[in-house]
This record gives structure tokens, C-alpha cells and sequence, in this order.
């Protein structure tokens, strides 16, 4: 199966927010939700740093496979959609890529 846009999200709570929203929009959109605490715990203790990258990375492969779009919804991590931008394909991205743009 092939998803339209991946979210990979740092609490379970976002899947409900996120769902609605695309539910909302283009409720045609297969989405699919990846949930992985440890990536905001590991960025709360130590940063982003090469070990959270790599862990991010290995997810974000994994996930280019069968997604056309990845939206990484936690700000911590974010950043590093914009290092790699497009993987496989697939576009990543930061759901806060337009505070961050304004920000810099």
C-alpha cells in the first residue's frame, strides 16, 4: 500500500488532531501514522544530535518507500526534515516548515 502523507509524531495524541485535519480537507488521503516517543525524549536529553538523526533517518527510509509525502509534526525534530528534503522520492517535511522559514 502506498500512503499519500506519513506523519511521524513524538505523542499518541497527535494522531487524533492530525486524522481530523486531513479527514477535514481531502478526506480521500490514505494516511498513515507513525508513533515514536523516544525521538523527543532522546531531543530533550542530548539535542539533535547524530544518534536522533540517525534513528530518524532509518524511520524516514523505511517510510519513503510507501509514502509520497512525510510530515514530521514534532518542532524538536523538525529541522531535520529540512536537511533532507526528498528521500526515494518521497517529499519530507516539518509541519511547522512556514514559522520556521519566517523565523530565519
Amino acid at each position: 500500500m502506498k500512503y499519500d502523507i506519513s506523519f511521524i509524531h513524538t505523542g499518541q495524541v497527535h494522531i487524533e488532531k492530525f486524522g481530523s485535519l486531513v479527514a477535514e480537507l481531502s478526506p480521500n488521503l490514505l494516511i498513515n501514522h507513525i508513533v515514536d516517543e523516544s525521538l523527543l525524549t532522546h531531543a530533550q536529553q542530548f539535542g539533535v544530535d547524530s544518534i536522533l538523526k540517525s534513528n530518524l533517518l532509518a524511520q524516514l527510509e523505511a517510510l519513503s518507500l510507501v509514502s509520497k509525502v512525510i510530515v514530521i509534526t514534532c518542532s524538536s525534530i523538525g529541522g531535520i526534515a529540512e536537511e533532507i528534503d526528498n528521500l526515494n522520492g518521497c517529499k519530507v517535511q516539518r509541519v511547522d516548515q512556514a514559522m520556521a522559514r519566517a523565523r530565519a
